[in-house]
């Protein structure tokens, strides 16, 4: 006779994630029928925590052998440490990730990781997102620049719950942004989200999505974020700079609003938001499904060349990208109208594409002040992203953002 368990609640640290937790869990989800959790072994991935979330391997033990539930799964929490959990909760990557999972997840056709259970507590502005996005954007810069701190010192003592169990995606071999890949690997993935971007291209249901912000919103926001950033960037990085990029990071202490605005213009689909080779899995002895996609914090509503930008500068060499940019371009743009985009040519591609690249940069300065530098892989890869953006930002900035 199968066990008599309450509905799980949200727990808040790792330490809670007991057998009986995991049991009640994985059978609201669908995924144990009699059997039971004996037993959770916890295995810290990494240093235990991602910035912004507690991400744990918990490896399961059963009375008896059910068939279908995981060995293993991966609980992600939000991260006990308040000046990181205070970035989570601004930028919605909680709520997001988990919204992703429970609406959008089925509809989005690449592979992913399984998700086990996912729940979170009621929102601040649960049913008011798009009204309260509204009035933020029509703050003017002074009062945003008063009402951030204030903003930010709230968001760090949020208790808001959020948990996730997602699929554990190993033996796939992980992806290595700091080591970065062949070209014919980044074909592959921008193969991969160019069918994403194909099967939500301009579908008027994503605006109606308000968890799924346009990468246009809060500019104002973004843009004290970008002056607050601005001085940690040359503390960390002014004397090794790349070419260019000095220039570049004066240049939209006075366009950074204009650029956003800008990409009002392009037609939108969904994005991945944070599409890197830290957040791919490879399997290299399946041929159906090659690539698993997973960290789905970022999606948001933009143009499909900007996960398309994001990932050849962060993660090609600069000297592959220099050489292959406009053919990883072109490949790109082939397989939109393959799958059915029309109305898109590459010129439009392009330009978006371009003006992706500035949008990376701006977006990366902005959160120099927010980074973990004891972190010296993060540290690593910011560096490596810089050296390999530089030569691929436009020099035609200004007719970018007029367009």
């Amino acid at each position: 006779m199968r066990e008599a368990l309450p509905a799980p609640q949200i727990p808040e640290t790792i330490e809670e994630l007991t057998p009986s937790w995991i049991t009640a869990a994985l059978r609201a989800g669908g995924r144990l029928a009699d059997a039971r959790v004996v037993r959770v072994d916890p295995e810290p991935l990494g240093a235990g925590e991602g910035f912004v979330g507690q991400v744990v391997r918990l490896r399961l033990s059963y009375d008896g052998s059910p068939r279908a539930a995981p060995e293993s799964v991966i609980a992600k929490l939000p991260i006990r440490v308040d000046s990181n959990r205070q970035i989570g909760e601004v930028l919605g990557a909680y709520e997001r990730e988990i919204r992703f999972y429970t609406e959008l997840a089925e509809s989005v056709p690449i592979p992913k990781p399984a998700c086990y259970h996912a729940a979170m507590d009621p929102g601040p502005v649960e049913g008011k997102e798009k009204e309260t996005l509204e009035f933020l954007d029509r703050l003017p810069t002074f009062v945003v620049r008063v009402l951030m701190p204030l903003g930010m010192w709230l968001a760090g003592r949020s208790r808001r719950r959020y948990v996730l169990l997602l699929e554990d995606l190993a033996p796939r071999r992980p992806g290595d942004q700091v080591a970065g890949c062949s070209v014919d690997e980044a074909a592959g993935v921008i193969a991969g989200i160019a069918r994403v971007h194909a099967a939500w291209w301009q579908r008027s249901e994503l605006a109606e999505m308000p968890w799924i912000a346009p990468v246009w919103v809060l500019r104002r926001y973004a843009h004290v974020m970008y002056r607050s950033g601005h001085r940690a960037f040359f503390e960390h990085f002014g004397d090794g700079l790349p070419d260019g990029l000095r220039e570049l990071a004066a240049w939209l202490r006075g366009a950074g609003i204009p650029l956003m605005e800008s990409f009002r213009a392009s037609p939108f689909t969904l994005l991945h938001g944070d599409y890197r080779l830290d957040n791919l899995f490879f399997d290299d002895e399946s041929a159906d499904a090659p690539i698993v996609a997973f960290d789905w914090q970022n999606v948001s509503l933009g143009p499909g060349a900007l996960d398309v930008a994001y990932f050849i500068s962060g993660n090609l060499s600069r000297e592959l990208a220099r050489e292959h940019e406009d053919e990883l371009l072109r490949g790109y743009h082939e397989a939109l109208q393959g799958l059915g985009v029309s109305g898109y040519d590459l010129a439009a591609c392009r330009r978006d594409y371009q003006r992706s690249m500035l949008l990376i940069a701006y977006r990366m300065i902005s959160g120099m002040h927010l980074m973990d530098w004891t972190n010296e892989r993060g540290t690593a890869l910011i560096r490596g992203w810089l050296d390999r953006i530089a030569p691929l930002i436009p020099a035609d900035r200004d007719e970018l953002v007029r367009l």
